[in-house]
């Protein structure tokens, strides 16, 4: 600036500094405002109270032994529909033994311990996709995988890709291992990438909107 005020001193009479101002602010490079909007993930989360004023719902539960995973995986879906039962209670339910708990046995749980105002599905074809829709209208699942059951409760989603390739997907994991007897000490909440991991089953546990026979 001082090299330019001395080689042209013309430049710099009265006014004119606000109209050098005006021309830099025009020529320095600017955020383009759209790009500010541009999100490079798209993701939902369970919400409660979804009319008016939302907020993320869903509690993690670690399993209280090392074969309650789909109990505490039960019992956390259940509680987000407020059915609530301890441990113990969904275990016989679902006719937990030493050796877990078979996937039709849990989807008798769910509907018998709501009083059948539940409906519980089984889904052996898992895809991410199914996973968002229930998600998306505001539904946990239960996500399986060998020997093992979490609690799913929201995705993420890529919005952007390389050509040729496919966008990276996570589900919202509530893994209720490692097991603790403090249902609040233990489970951990992770985003997993959707391609990492081996997909068994989902159970789908849905408001029943017809009458029991």
């Amino acid at each position: 600036m001082d090299l330019l005020q001395r080689e042209v001193p013309e430049l710099f009479g009265e006014g004119r500094l606000d109209q050098i101002a005006k021309i830099r602010e025009l020529l320095v490079p600017r955020s383009l405002g759209l790009l500010d909007k541009i999100s490079l993930y798209s993701s939902r989360v369970l919400k409660y109270g979804p009319r008016c004023q939302p907020h993320d719902c869903f509690q993690l539960y670690g399993q209280q032994t090392d074969v309650f995973c789909a109990v505490a995986t039960g019992q956390m879906i259940l509680d987000f529909y407020r059915w609530n039962f301890t441990q113990a209670q969904i275990a016989t339910a679902m006719n937990t033994d030493a050796g877990g708990t078979t996937n039709p046995n849990q989807v008798t749980g769910y509907q018998s311990l709501s009083n059948q105002t539940l409906v519980a599905t089984f889904d052996g074809s898992t895809d991410w996709a199914e996973a968002k829709a229930e998600i998306d209208a505001n539904r946990p699942l239960k996500s399986g995988i060998p020997g093992h059951a979490r609690a799913c409760a929201g995705w993420k989603r890529q919005n952007f890709w390389l050509v040729g390739g496919a966008p990276k997907r996570w589900l919202l994991i509530y893994d209720p291992w490692p097991w603790n007897e403090d249902l609040c000490a233990g489970g951990k909440i992770v985003w997993e990438d959707w391609d990492a991991v081996e997909h068994t089953n989902f159970i789908t546990v849905r408001h029943r909107t017809t009458t029991c026979s």
